[in-house]
C-alpha cells in the first residue's frame, strides 16, 4: 500500500512523466462531455482551480466514492486530481487544429470532408488587396488559378494547423510567382 501511495505521490508531483491514470475522474470527464455540459477546457480549468473540499464532495462524485472506499485518501485525491486535469489540458491542446485570422473550420468542404482547416479566402483577397491591388486580388482568388489551390492543398498538407504568419509567408511567395 506504501508503494502505490509513493506512485501516486510521484505522479501528483509530476516527477514520473507517464499518463496519470485516475479512472474515477476520467469518468467523471467523460459524463460531463456526454452530456455537454460544459467545455473540455473550461471543466479541466474548474479542476485545477478547485478547492480540494469541492474535489472530495459530490460535485466530482466518483472521486469522492473513491475516497470513501479509501482508494486515495483526500490528499491524494486532491493532488492527482490536479495533475490529471493539467495533463489532459495540456493532451487537449496538442495537435488541435485553431482557427485563425486568415484560416477556418470548413464544414462544407466536398473534397476532403467536413471539419477541414481552409484559407478565409475573403480576408486572403483583402490582404492581397493591400499589396497588389483589387484587380490583382479579385483576378487572383477568383481566377482560374489552379496552381494557388493546388499549392494551398500542399501547404495544408506541409503544416497542418498553420499560424497566421505562415498562412501570410504563403500567400506572399504565391503572389509574387
Amino acid at each position: 500500500m506504501k508503494e502505490l501511495y509513493r506512485f501516486r505521490q510521484f505522479l501528483a508531483e509530476g516527477v514520473i512523466k507517464e499518463n496519470i491514470d485516475f479512472p474515477e475522474l476520467e469518468d467523471e470527464f467523460e459524463g460531463a462531455m456526454d452530456a455537454m455540459v460544459v467545455e473540455p477546457e473550461v471543466y479541466l480549468q474548474d479542476i485545477i482551480k478547485a478547492s480540494p473540499e469541492e474535489i472530495v464532495s459530490d460535485d466530482y462524485y466518483e472521486v469522492m466514492n473513491a475516497v470513501e472506499q479509501g482508494v486515495y485518501s483526500e490528499d491524494e485525491a486532491v493532488e492527482l486530481a490536479k495533475a490529471w486535469a493539467k495533463e489532459k489540458l495540456s493532451t487537449l491542446s496538442e495537435g488541435v487544429v485553431k482557427e485563425g485570422e486568415y484560416t477556418y473550420m470548413n464544414d462544407a468542404n466536398a473534397e476532403f470532408g467536413p471539419d477541414v482547416l481552409d484559407l478565409d479566402y475573403d480576408k486572403i483577397r483583402h490582404y492581397i488587396a493591400n499589396i497588389k491591388g483589387d484587380d490583382f486580388a479579385n483576378n487572383f482568388i477568383d481566377g482560374y488559378n489552379d496552381d494557388f489551390y493546388e499549392n494551398v492543398v500542399r501547404f495544408f498538407d506541409k503544416i497542418e494547423n498553420p499560424t497566421d504568419e505562415e498562412v501570410i509567408n504563403f500567400i506572399d511567395a504565391e503572389i509574387e510567382k
